[in-house]
């Protein structure tokens, strides 16, 4: 069995996850597998559906649900609609009728119990992203400081929220795996532009910026730094 699939995207300053839906079941493969389950062939699947609903649309039509079905579903008429008189015409009311499938709070839970989930990506979610990297001093490209006189200058957006009580993020120098971290402090920070401290003395070789915004994400810049 695959997991279920999820997109996470924004919602009212925090989070909200959504199905990342699969291809849909076509209606061959969703009635073929219907009748190899029940030893029925695909004529008496079909014939029991389409008894089914209209048995169901004969309930709906005259507003009266069911209970639940064999502990799996029930049957729930529906109306609505919005009217400048009480007495509204019949044909607005008709246009409103509907019919749900109910499912248990059984099958809810046998859904949810234990269910393995795999998050499929992010939408609408801005992560930082660094332009470039200059030394300081000498404002030299592609650098990082080293030692309390040095640090660097970095260009970009989404380092924070454009609030002015965001957080500010954390910033790193890591080695080419991404691992090997070595804290910057943050000296300043607007939502495209962060003034980092230098890496502690003694640090050499070629590194590469990692940035953490206040949520959580990140990125690690492609640009190779050395030291000024």
């Amino acid at each position: 069995m695959q997991p279920f699939r999820y997109i996470i995207a924004p919602f009212n300053g925090n989070f909200t996850a959504r199905t990342a839906l699969r291809p849909a079941v076509t209606e061959d493969a969703y009635l073929t597998e219907l009748a190899t389950r029940n030893n029925m062939t695909r004529a008496q699947v079909e014939a029991f559906i389409h008894n089914q609903a209209a048995y169901h649309v004969e309930l709906a039509r005259q507003s009266q649900p069911t209970d639940t079905i064999l502990g799996h579903f029930r049957v729930q008429p529906s109306c609505g609609g919005s009217y400048t008189t009480p007495d509204p015409d019949a044909q607005l009311i008709r246009d409103t009728l509907s019919l749900n499938l109910v499912i248990s709070p059984e099958d809810i839970d046998a859904l949810r119990t234990d269910c393995p989930v795999e998050k499929a990506g992010e939408v609408g979610v801005q992560v930082p992203t660094v332009t470039s990297v200059r030394g300081r001093p000498g404002n030299a490209p592609n650098k990082y400081g080293v030692g309390t006189a040095q640090g660097c200058e970095v260009n970009g957006d989404h380092f924070r929220d454009r609030r002015a009580a965001s957080l500010w993020p954390t910033a790193a120098l890591v080695d080419g795996s991404g691992a090997s971290p070595i804290a910057l402090a943050v000296l300043d920070c607007t939502p495209t532009r962060l003034v980092l401290g230098g890496a502690p003395a003694g640090t050499t070789g070629v590194r590469f910026l990692k940035v953490i915004d206040a949520d959580g994400r990140f990125t690690i810049s492609d640009l190779g730094l050395s030291p000024v």
